[in-house]
């Protein structure tokens, strides 16, 4: 029996991260489908204004390399753990956010400035969190 080499089960492909926010958190049912990448309309929600590129990552590793890919796996943990939800934007979760960003190993992916981030985070203190 042959042996299948692991790496040709693996697909990567370069994906931009987004952050958007929202107003008011979705319903249960709509957060859940979001999360489970099935139908939703969870990004139709977004208001004008509220959807921020972050950077890249490469889709289809984990953990996600990059800086991006370090804040979209933990928004991810986040959205789905203990109860699938859209975060609240709060000073612990920029903080959390932004420690995830600076930390990520070095990477040829491009990534906003965290400065920028930063800036994003804080302006939209108090609403929702979700990526795409």
């Amino acid at each position: 029996m042959a042996v299948q080499d692991e790496r040709l089960l693996s697909v990567e492909f370069v994906c931009d991260i987004w952050l958007g926010v929202l107003d008011d958190p979705p319903a249960y049912n709509e957060i859940r489908a979001f999360w489970n990448v099935k139908e939703n309309r969870v990004l139709e929600y977004l208001p004008h204004g509220h959807r921020w590129w972050l950077g890249s990552t490469n889709a289809g590793d984990y953990p996600s390399p990059g800086r991006a890919g370090a804040v979209f796996d933990l928004l991810f943990l986040l959205g789905t753990t203990p109860d699938y939800n859209a975060p609240a934007i709060t000073r612990e979760l920029i903080d959390r956010l932004l420690a995830a960003f600076a930390s990520a190993p070095e990477s040829t992916l491009p990534a906003a400035p965290i400065d920028s981030l930063r800036e994003f985070l804080e302006r939209h203190e108090g609403r929702y969190l979700v990526c795409d």
